[in-house]
């Protein structure tokens, strides 16, 4: 064997290392290649903790769509938004392929974590894809149906909609045949079993409804979509549907403001009829009464002893003349009750015979 053969063969070590080591590069090329492909997915999709998928998804292809939250003051957006801003979106929200295609998804949940996040200027958003509903306004219904921060006026809205959806019925013809079923039963002594059927299954509920002798197809339509929902009757009427007949510029300072729906009846009191005026007199100084509402932040007593001055504005003050009548008659009526427990009937008569001269003498006066 020659000696450039041997040379030859000892090299064979030290280039099968580096054709092994070239291999080995090439492997760690390749695995940091995967990594940083994962990394790229991971800034797209994300899995939740109920192993659903989350994907960000630009803002400009979703619509809130039929989602019930529609009151959202500037400053409830902007709280979201600095939340946002500090912590991130930890929530995702949920969306649906919207039936028209554009924009591609409606908003099923987190309307308010839409705002905010156009509001800080992003782009993307980060959400979860679920199945369209069969129905969008009762899946609406559903969702928001125990959410305690929903104002009351969102939750009327969406509950009217959902029951005229489910029924076929107008909201004027839903709201009269709830005042027909709670006022009878109210009468009746009824309307605590009415309302306890809330809370029962399906067929308490349609037996109750023919114990409480509620059969007629329109009745029964309007009161079990209700307690399928698990909502007392009494109480929609009387503190949700109340929400509904507001006037507009109540309903403006709410979509606007977001003022508190008692906050808002209470205004309501400023009225053609408590001030005895006319229209524009009324929109006047209720427009006034709900901006020293927005601007001091007022509660609902201080907002009822604002409604209350305005009322003293416009009422008529009396006169002396009346004042005067006034006192006379409480002193006569008092001093005849009193005579009355132990007069004889000798006495009695003679001051009914007393009380007649003084009838008559008015009767001839000339008061024309």
């Amino acid at each position: 064997m020659t000696n450039s053969t041997t040379k030859q063969r000892s090299k064979l070590p030290s280039m099968a290392s580096k054709l092994g080591s070239a291999i080995n590069v090439n492997q760690q090329e390749k695995i940091v290649e995967l990594e940083a492909q994962v990394e790229k997915l991971k800034t797209q999709s994300v899995g939740s903790t109920d192993g659903s998928t989350v994907v960000e998804i630009s803002v400009d292809d979703i619509s809130p769509g039929q989602n019930p939250r529609n009151i959202l003051s500037a400053e409830s957006i902007q709280s979201i938004a600095n939340h946002i801003e500090r912590n991130g979106q930890d929530i995702a929200i949920s969306i649906f392929p919207n039936p028209t295609g554009f924009p591609k998804y409606l908003i099923e949940d987190g309307k308010r974590r839409w705002h905010g996040i156009k509001y800080l200027g992003r782009t993307t958003i980060k959400a979860t894809i679920v199945a369209a509903p069969r129905d969008p306004i009762l899946s609406a219904l559903t969702t928001f149906t125990h959410h305690e921060d929903l104002h009351p006026l969102d939750f009327a809205e969406t509950l009217m909609a959902a029951i005229c959806s489910a029924t076929g019925l107008e909201s004027e013809r839903v709201l009269k045949i709830l005042a027909r079923v709670v006022v009878r039963l109210s009468r009746q002594n009824q309307i605590s079993e009415l309302n306890q059927l809330a809370s029962a299954n399906t067929l308490d509920q349609m037996q109750g409804l023919e114990t409480l002798g509620i059969t007629d197809v329109e009745e029964r339509a309007v009161i079990s979509f209700l307690l399928k929902e698990g909502l007392k009757p009494s109480s929609v009427r009387s503190n949700l549907f109340s929400m509904l007949s507001l006037p507009a510029d109540l309903t403006a300072a709410i979509h606007q403001h977001g003022i508190n729906s008692n906050v808002a009846l209470a205004l309501t009191g400023i009225s053609a009829k408590n001030l005895n005026a006319d229209d524009s007199i009324v929109h006047k100084e209720r427009k006034k009464a709900i901006q020293k509402v927005i601007d001091g932040n007022l509660s609902l007593r201080e907002t009822r002893s604002l409604v209350d001055l305005v009322k003293t504005k416009y009422q008529k003050p009396s006169t002396p003349q009346n004042s005067e009548v006034e006192r006379v008659k409480g002193e006569i009526g008092q001093l005849v009750d009193n005579i009355i427990d132990r007069a004889t009937i000798e006495e009695l008569n003679a001051i009914r015979q007393f009380l007649a001269q003084k009838l008559h003498q008015l009767k001839t006066l000339d008061v024309t």
